[in-house]
């Protein structure tokens, strides 16, 4: 599988935009399914963002578009 990519660096990139993602998916369920404003809310949300942030930063490693991903950054912001 590590042929298709162009460098080591790739191939850890990918693996862990990856795993941002299922944890993004994970964390976002919970955080949407809080009360707003509960610690469990809040922590939620603040989790969310970090894996968000690492997978955008994943995506400038593969160079892949990463707009729809600093929208949703910015609404879990400042929304």
């Amino acid at each position: 599988m590590k042929d298709k990519f162009l460098s080591t660096e790739h191939y850890i990139a990918y693996n862990q935009l990856e795993n941002d993602y299922k944890n993004f998916i994970t964390h976002y369920d919970d955080y949407s399914n809080s009360a707003s404003g509960s610690e469990n809310y809040n922590k939620q949300k603040f989790i969310c963002i970090k894996y968000l942030e690492s997978a955008i930063e994943q995506k400038r490693i593969l160079q892949i578009d990463i707009e729809s991903d600093s929208k949703k950054l910015f609404n879990l912001k400042y929304n």
